[in-house]
């Protein structure tokens, strides 16, 4: 619905601003006359589409942060950043805000009705921090965790891509020396009488065939990439390939671990929060973005609202770690779940950096020696024929 920014005044004489949602602006005034409010001016809020990337939403909370830390009232700590920053997406937003919290809404409102910008996460939290009046603790406590998640999921997301890029490269030095290096000894290998070795006469029949269907290979090369997105988007498929993921060696677990990460992070920094506890988790269930979470979660809010405990529901599920199982319930048994939570999350963390670490340090060389052996065999088989290259001649002679 439709949001007008209304100046007017009280029957005190007192000049207010209010933001009222509304169909129409004469519905808006008519809102404004029944709360015996005389208008002087009325605006449509119109909202810019606001697109940030993580980075710049987690310098706008650490700003953020810091001017309410300092005492500064909200809206002068806003109109702080507006002149201290540079960053137009930070501007535009900031400039949304104070026009909202102008209109007396709450900061956490005003977040609310960005258009997806802010997640439901950021939204509790600073609603929150709104009702405890821990407002400065609680957007600190929100940008060390935007923080920490993001250096995680960089970290994480480099270690299972790193496979990828490597095949990736392999592909492409095969099509390159396959279809641009070989042809040029075809002319060669020609004008030699004696029979070619099987291994060469393959190859050479492979780049034949190559530099007749090159288009057709690049075409299809582009509807399995464009078909492997889709396929990673899509939730129905996405749930059997994170199935599949995780029955790799080494890299499904580092996958399974960041879920566990992910789930008991959230869910530990919205508890320390005094989010209500239903909410926390559904909101944590959504911010693993794994679609394998959801559909096994599905039940956990009904399972829970009928009086069971959060552990009980992972032991009948077997969603995580025996391990992780056993500290929740023990985090529930004496009232610190989110302590347990959170110390859950720094255990599984360090194991995934640690084995991150020990996968990047066995990875290189053998990738190394991979395409060495690999190219070796290329060239090697392409060379074999010019070993008896003398003795052709030789005999010719």
């Amino acid at each position: 619905m439709p949001r007008y920014q209304i100046t007017a005044k009280d029957i005190q004489g007192n000049q207010i601003k209010k933001v009222i949602e509304a169909q129409n602006e004469e519905d808006a005034a008519n809102l404004a006359l029944e709360q015996d409010l005389y208008i002087e001016k009325i605006n449509r809020l119109i909202h810019e589409k606001i697109r940030m990337r993580p980075a710049e939403k987690m310098n706008f909370i650490r700003l953020l942060a810091v001017t309410v830390r300092s005492g500064l009232p909200l809206l002068r700590g806003l109109r702080t950043i507006l002149r201290e920053n540079n960053t137009s997406q930070i501007n535009i937003l900031v400039l949304s805000l104070i026009a909202e919290l102008e209109g007396g809404l709450s900061l956490s409102q005003a977040m609310e009705n960005r258009d997806g910008l802010f997640s439901e996460l950021e939204v509790s939290m600073v609603k929150a921090g709104e009702a405890s009046g821990r407002l400065a603790v609680t957007l600190q406590q929100l940008y060390d965790f935007q923080a920490s998640s993001y250096k995680f999921r960089k970290k994480l997301r480099s270690a299972l891509s790193y496979p990828f890029i490597v095949f990736s490269f392999s592909i492409f030095v095969l099509i390159f020396f396959m279809a641009f290096i070989v042809p040029k000894f075809k002319d060669t290998y020609s004008s030699i009488s004696k029979k070619l070795p099987e291994m060469t006469v393959f190859l050479l029949g492979i780049s034949s065939w190559m530099n007749d269907n090159i288009i057709e290979i690049f075409i299809g090369l582009a509807l399995c990439i464009i078909a492997s997105v889709y396929f990673i988007k899509a939730s129905k498929f996405k749930i059997y390939g994170e199935r599949l993921l995780m029955k790799v060696p080494v890299f499904g677990k580092l996958f399974y671990w960041g879920l566990v990460v992910r789930f008991c992070t959230t869910l530990s920094t919205l508890l320390e929060n005094q989010v209500n506890f239903l909410t926390s988790l559904t909101i944590a269930r959504s911010s693993t973005d794994s679609e394998w979470i959801n559909d096994r979660m599905i039940n956990l809010i009904k399972y829970v609202k009928e009086g069971n405990s959060l552990s009980d529901f992972f032991n009948k599920e077997e969603i995580f770690p025996e391990l992780a199982v056993q500290m929740v319930q023990m985090g529930e048994e004496t009232g610190k779940l989110d302590i347990m939570l959170k110390n859950t999350a720094e255990y599984y963390q360090e194991n995934m950096e640690y084995s991150m670490q020990n996968l990047e340090s066995i990875l290189q060389p053998f990738v190394i020696i991979f395409l060495g052996i690999f190219i070796a065999i290329l060239v090697l088989v392409l060379f074999l024929p010019l070993f008896d290259l003398p003795a052709t001649l030789n005999i010719s002679d």
